[in-house]
């Protein structure tokens, strides 16, 4: 996965250098900082996202900063398209009625399998040096399982240990690297079985080891096949004002459980386990995997799902579950409906039958 790594412009010395005085006071302004137009479904849909440090939520790109005529709006679709299909750094120059010359650079942003999922856009002097691309993660999930590919660059700031696999990251794992998530709901939307969200656009926020905290935002697509969910994340420069950690998730996740028990909450619309705590596990990268459940009794599991949607409050089952496909062990698991409103969740504890210790 191909994805900028440099920081995010946020100090004089970062910015480039030798701004034509001759250029607009906005585009002098406007050369400070980078755009981020999002490709997650195809250059049709093209939209901003960021613009420097402002929010944009999926906005018109005719409307970014940089975008101070209409002769220089004209010109910066057609660059995005030719940068997301040639898959490569494009440029394009005009000539201003000032005498100057503006360059527009666009810069593609790869998803996991090489598809360009968005374009960062730079105008200013041609001769400017010392560009600083945004950092931008990417991720893409898989609709069903909720598995997720995510960028190096990601992996790296959310801080994901190097046994751990970037391509086949669990859903409950990603979620665990965050100490908020704000608008969880929204984003599980995006997973639904009928009438799944389209898009969504949100912030997390994330505490490295260090203590320095990370305010990110998420911009997500449902992909044109409806299989996967696609993501572009990156930092805001506002970090420092990062609202507190959710103490409920930090509770949760803290909970002490016997040795032979583990719990999750499902979200019943999408059938996906976004929160697993299973203290048997030694390393914290593995508290956050739940086990596989045999084909044979997912219909067990989609039967309960529905039997909770329908207004039941209290479930119990029994399934057979494998953390390496090579022995099952049947467990008895509890199911209790804990939020009935529009996002209905269920908390399940599971242990193994007759007390058997996995």
């Amino acid at each position: 996965m191909t994805v900028p790594s440099t920081p995010f412009p946020a100090s004089p010395n970062s910015m480039p250098h030798h701004v034509d005085s001759k250029l607009p006071v906005p585009i002098r302004r406007a050369s400070r900082h980078w755009v981020i137009v999002e490709t997650l479904r195809g250059t049709e849909s093209a939209s901003v996202i960021a613009d420097g440090g402002y929010r944009r939520n999926f906005a018109n790109l005719n409307r970014v900063t940089i975008a101070t005529s209409a002769a220089i709006a004209r010109r910066l679709r057609p660059l995005v398209v030719r940068s997301a299909i040639s898959r490569s750094t494009q440029f394009d120059e005009i000539a201003l009625s000032s005498g100057a010359a503006l360059r527009i650079l666009a810069v593609p942003v790869f998803g996991p399998a090489g598809t360009v999922f968005g374009v960062s856009l730079w105008a200013g002097p041609p001769d400017a040096n010392d560009l600083q691309r945004p950092t931008v993660g990417v991720i893409e999930w898989d609709r069903v399982t909720g598995r997720a590919a995510v960028s190096t660059t990601l992996g790296r700031q959310l801080e994901l240990t190097s046994t751990e696999d970037l391509y086949f990251t669990p859903l409950p794992r990603l979620m665990s690297c965050f100490d908020r998530w704000d608008d969880r709901a929204g984003f599980l939307s995006l997973f639904d079985h009928d009438n799944p969200t389209k898009n969504w656009i949100g912030t997390a926020t994330t505490q490295s080891r260090s203590g320095a905290r990370q305010l990110l935002r998420i911009a997500a697509k449902v992909s044109p096949t409806q299989s996967s969910v696609r993501a572009i994340v990156w930092n805001l420069p506002d970090a420092d004002s990062a609202p507190a950690p959710d103490y409920l998730s930090a509770a949760l996740r803290s909970l002490p459980l016997a040795p032979d028990h583990a719990i999750g909450i499902m979200d019943l619309k999408s059938s996906l386990i976004h929160e697993w705590v299973d203290p048997s596990r030694n390393l914290s990268s593995q508290r956050h995997q739940p086990p596989w459940i045999h084909p044979a009794d997912r219909a067990t599991t989609t039967t309960t799902c529905r039997q909770l949607l329908a207004g039941h409050s209290r479930i119990t089952s029994r399934f057979r579950i494998t953390r390496d496909h090579d022995e099952w062990i049947t467990v008895r698991a509890h199911w209790t409906l804990i939020c009935p409103g529009t996002r209905p969740q269920a908390l399940i504890d599971i242990a193994p039958r007759h007390g058997r210790r996995r």
